[in-house]
């Protein structure tokens, strides 16, 4: 006996089986609301991924990435001053320490308490600040291009960074810090 392949006697223009009545309609016709939010959803981290990747084009120029330049000249500390100095300001009055330091371009000196990295893979490094049993420290950021330079920091030892103050959260945190 030759197998022969089952012939439907279903329209294939139907929507219900006339048999057992089940929806025979893809996904997409039998749920036009979350086709639609799926079709935002994926279109929405398309554009992000792609603005993300993308460094932002400064106005009159055509081909030099606007991060690229910044870059090229970085800026000069405003204040010189240790991590036990910025750490007694912002523990004597937090609002008047952010109207000195935040957003300025410092040089930080001090101990180095810590060499990590953080819970998105950026290496940093700590300063002690606050005496020994201090939980608060100035905490430096640097980026991943910097991991080189930070493998020959030594704990315990004397060094200046500099960085720019974006305020405290449980440490002083300095952001895009180097080496002076």
């Amino acid at each position: 006996m030759k197998w022969v392949p089952f012939k439907s006697d279903i329209d294939a223009t139907a929507t219900k089986c006339p048999k057992c009545t089940a929806d025979l309609r893809n996904f997409f016709a039998k749920h036009p609301i979350w086709s639609v939010i799926g079709i935002f959803f994926i279109v929405g981290i398309v554009v992000m991924g792609l603005n993300g990747d993308t460094p932002a084009m400064q106005e009159g120029t055509s081909a030099t990435p606007a991060r690229v330049q910044q870059n090229t000249a970085p800026e000069l500390p405003s204040l010189k001053v240790t991590a036990e100095q910025i750490f007694s300001d912002y523990t004597a009055n937090e609002v008047a320490a952010d109207a000195k330091y935040k957003g300025k371009v410092v040089e930080v000196s001090g101990i180095v308490g810590t060499i990590g990295k953080d819970i998105v893979n950026s290496p940093y490094v700590t300063l002690k600040a606050g005496g020994e049993y201090s939980i608060t420290n100035v905490q430096c950021m640097f980026t991943k291009n910097d991991e080189a330079v930070l493998a020959t920091v030594v704990k315990g030892k004397t060094l200046s960074l500099i960085g720019k103050v974006s305020g405290k959260l449980g440490n002083i945190l300095l952001q895009d810090c180097r080496m002076p």
